[in-house]
């Protein structure tokens, strides 16, 4: 209920002071949008007002453009302030790139021993206790990370790619050494922070940000927190990491660290959204109602309608917000539901039908059993045919359709919910797919099983059928799928009818396809006739069952060959198995010489680093060498060597060349301090020499790497790298080479062709010599499979089979009984709404406009839906 201020129509009141930070590509695609609208600026321009909008990023691609958007803003505000007298308040827009502000290029910016020292001593909040890009003394070492990541080396083109990791230390590292270039957030009015969880920037700093905030402002400052949700059609890593940084919400919220007053959390699933679909309209829609989202939120706590004020309790992590306005169509979900009560009734006419035929059907059969016991097969040998099956399994789809009908859920049926629920709850996730079912007695099982429940009273007893159509429902259900658990019955009795035509003609009277009446004669006159047929019929069963027995003998045939071939193979697949096994061991020793390389690389630029900021040691060549650890490195160059079989030396020669050249550089600045006292006490060092020295191992780097191009590289300004699996990559070429051997001796044996190597080749995906061997028998035999057609032979043969059992000579009888149905013929459900899709609209409001939208039918919302009947 509204107090009188807001009858009078008092507009929402925003904030006199706001502060809105957006972080990473989806918070600045919102906030950029506050600023189009020129009410909000000039709101902020009057007197007494203040307006900073700050916008954070890491991705390099987009930083011109976002300097761009900052100018454009601000230039806005210029031309306001010059059009207007008396404005008096401020706005003002700032762009920040946090690489820049934490002095990073790339990742390895973040891992060197300063830059540790320097954010753990930080004395203000939030403090780091562990630097988790490169703490060894903590467990955490920078090698273990591209171990685990490769591409964690990368630049920032793109952002920091879902790292958010990487995101939450570049902000500590910007905060620590980014001195007054990063933002104070100055001021006493509320912070609004914009963040996309998907993503790794805003998702890797807002928490921290906000304790930064609450450091420099106090623990007053009231902090609004707006989240976009990644839609589902995003990738496994945005999805990740929205869910990793609500985890770490709630845990605040269980340690009460109330860093936000507010979590306004909003789903971009709704606009359809999947990766790359930033342009199509409904998400455009999305971020041009960002700025009512927000202002609208702002207002919560002012509000005087009580059921806005209440909208967060004390036991809610967050409020969930949405730029949709949906309306409700009653009139056309009555129109659904008067349709759908015809269905019901129509139903119940089927049912009472039915009861008729499969009574007529019970009544005859009985006397046969004992008038004509010689033209009755035994219980053994019935034939049932995929025919039967699907004849019942089209009468329960049909079933189903109605009592999984959207519309039944939409109106609330209580029948509905109980039959999918205890479908879901008491059958197997393989066994609920009705077109999965293929075998008679599964059939019948599902069928029984739903009849027991429903005549069991189902949870009708707990939670009565308050609705007269939800109990009509309920009732014709129970009844049809009671009557077709005796159909299936009843059709066991029907096969074992030895004369195929008036089997087939029993058949569709107790199917409701004709009338039981007009051919009660003829059946008891042609019973005599029957038995000459049903001679012919077994011969011809006979001799195709002789032709399938042929049929599997040649694929058995077959299959032994394969069998033959493949463990013929043993020996030379044993000598691909150990080769790929020394792969493995040479693999795990080039990383270790690798792991090695860069730890002299790391170490050597340390300690050249050292040379800046204290008095150096001058260290003898020898001891230099030592203090690199460069015998380590060249024990793990030996034992690949002796392991490979290859001639390392030059890995020898590079990785000594690499250290020295580091030696001579630090020399030099060494030598570069020295003055006038040092050569009077004769410590002065030899620059020349040692520039020679420097030059002499930069050329032999050089013409290391120029000689081993794929394998030693360097990058200007003298970044020296040596390649992954530089020696296992030729190594791998001789293996496939070997595979490829294997399988030229099988395609030449069974003379198959060049496109069914490539399947064989996965064949080697595994690692021991029997699974090696059991592929291959499975690949060749798929493969002769589809080339000579076993299968489909078998398969011709059995379906000429089921012919038979259904053969014409059925139709040739069913014609000479000449019959005319007499009522009540079978009755087939029809309605105005039988064959139509029936789309229920609903209108969805934006800042852009209003479209047509879909949503579940819940208070405020309806559902898109199809109508069946049964």
């Amino acid at each position: 209920m509204a107090n009188e201020a807001m009858d009078r129509g008092r507009a929402f009141q925003m904030p006199d002071e706001l502060t809105v930070v957006a972080i990473g590509g989806a918070g600045k695609k919102l906030v950029s949008h506050l600023a189009d609208h020129d009410w909000f600026i000039r709101h902020y321009l009057r007197e007494g007002k203040r307006l900073r909008i700050y916008t954070m990023d890491t991705d390099s691609n987009q930083r011109q453009e976002d300097i761009a958007r900052m100018q454009e803003v601000n230039g806005k505000v210029s031309a306001i302030l010059k059009s207007a007298e008396g404005m008096g308040g401020s706005v003002r827009m700032q762009y920040h790139f946090l690489p820049d502000l934490a002095n990073v290029e790339r990742v390895s910016s973040l891992t060197s021993r300063q830059v540790l020292e320097q954010v753990k001593s930080r004395k203000a909040e939030p403090l780091v206790n562990v630097w988790w890009m490169n703490d060894p003394e903590a467990g955490f070492e920078y090698a273990d990370l591209k171990k685990i990541d490769r591409n964690i080396t990368d630049d920032f083109g793109g952002g920091v790619h879902r790292r958010r990791a990487i995101s939450k230390a570049i902000f500590y590292k910007a905060i620590t050494q980014g001195g007054d270039t990063f933002p104070s957030f100055q001021g006493h009015g509320p912070i609004a922070i914009v963040v996309g969880l998907g993503g790794g920037t805003g998702s890797g700093m807002f928490i921290d940000l906000a304790r930064y905030i609450k450091g420099l402002r106090g623990e007053e400052t009231k902090i609004w927190l707006f989240v976009v949700l990644p839609a589902v059609g995003e990738g496994e890593k945005e999805q990740l990491n929205a869910a990793i940084a609500l985890t770490e919400m709630e845990y605040l919220n269980l340690k009460e660290e109330k860093l936000f007053n507010y979590v306004i959390l909003s789903s971009l699933s709704p606009t359809g959204y999947v990766d790359g679909g930033d342009r199509i309209k409904e998400v455009r829609e999305f971020d041009e109602a960002f700025p009512y989202m927000l202002i609208n939120s702002l207002y919560l706590p002012t509000a005087d309608i009580s059921a806005i004020a209440d909208a967060k309790k004390e036991y809610s992590g967050f409020i969930f917000s949405d730029s949709h306005i949906i309306e409700y169509p009653v009139e056309e979900l009555i129109g659904l539901k008067t349709e759908f009560e015809n269905v019901i009734r129509e139903l119940g006419n089927l049912c009472t039908d039915r009861r008729k035929y499969l009574d007529e059907v019970k009544e005859f059969l009985d006397a046969a059993q004992s008038t004509y016991v010689s033209q009755l097969s035994g219980e053994g040998e019935i034939e049932i045919t995929r025919d039967d099956i699907n004849v019942i399994k089209r009468e329960l789809k049909r079933l189903e359709k109605t009592w999984s009908n959207e519309i039944a859920r939409d109106l609330n049926y209580n029948t509905s919910e109980e039959i999918i629920s205890y479908i879901n709850n008491n059958f197997l996730e393989d066994q609920r797919n009705i077109d999965t079912i293929d075998t008679y007695d599964r059939l019948l099982d599902y069928i029984s099983k739903l009849v027991k429940y429903l005549q069991g009273g189902g949870k009708s007893e707990s939670k009565k059928l308050e609705n007269e159509s939800d109990k009509n429902l309920y009732t014709h259900l129970t009844s049809a799928l009671a009557e077709l658990e005796e159909l299936v019955l009843l059709q066991r009795t029907i096969l074992r009818v030895k004369e195929q035509a008036a089997r087939l003609v029993i058949l569709k009277i107790a199917r409701g396809e004709t009338d039981f009446g007009p051919v009660m004669g003829e059946l008891t006159s042609r019973l005599s006739a029957l038995n000459n047929e049903m001679l012919e019929s077994e011969q011809k069963l006979k001799r195709k069952r002789e032709e399938l027995a042929d049929r599997k003998k040649e694929l058995d045939a077959m299959q032994a060959r394969v069998k033959t071939e493949c463990n013929s193979l043993l020996d030379p697949i044993n000598t691909y198995v150990a080769k790929k096994t020394d792969i493995t061991t040479i693999e795990s020793l080039e990383r270790k010489f690798l792991d090695s390389f860069q730890r002299i690389l790391f170490q050597a630029k340390d300690e050249l680093s050292k040379t800046k900021t204290k008095k150096p040691k001058v260290y003898k060549r020898q001891e230099w060498l030592a203090m690199m650890g460069i015998s380590d490195v060249q024990e793990h160059i030996e034992s690949l060597a002796v392991k490979s079989g290859e001639d390392l030396g030059y890995l020898k020669d590079l990785s000594e060349s690499v250290v020295l050249y580091y030696y001579y550089s630090y020399l030099l600045e060494i030598a570069s301090r020295m003055g006038f006292i040092d050569k009077l006490l004769g410590r002065d060092l030899d620059r020349e020499m040692l520039r020679s020295e420097l030059n002499a191992k930069e050329d032999r780097i050089r013409r290391i790497a120029e000689m081993r191009y794929d394998k030693v590289s360097v990058h200007d300004p003298f970044e020296v790298a040596v390649s992954d699996r530089f020696v296992s990559r030729d190594m791998d070429a001789q293996l496939h080479a070997r595979e490829r051997d294997i399988i030229t001796s099988l395609m030449a044996e069974f003379n198959l062709e060049y496109a069914d190597q490539s399947r064989m080749l996965e064949a080697f995906s595994v690692a021991d010599t029997g699974s090696i061997i059991r592929n291959l028998k499975d690949v060749m035999s798929a493969v002769l499979e589809e080339r000579d057609g076993y299968s489909e032979k078998m398969h011709r043969t059995e379906s000429e089979i089921d012919a038979i059992i259904q053969a014409s000579i059925s139709s040739n009888a069913l014609t000479s009984f000449r019959m005319k149905p007499s009522k009540p013929e079978k009755r087939t459900v029809r309605t105005s709404i039988s064959s139509k899709r029936v789309t229920l609209p609903s209108k969805s409001a934006s800042a852009g406009g209003t479209r047509l939208s879909k949503a579940s039918i819940i208070p405020g919302s309806v559902r898109s839906t199809r109508m069946c009947s049964p």
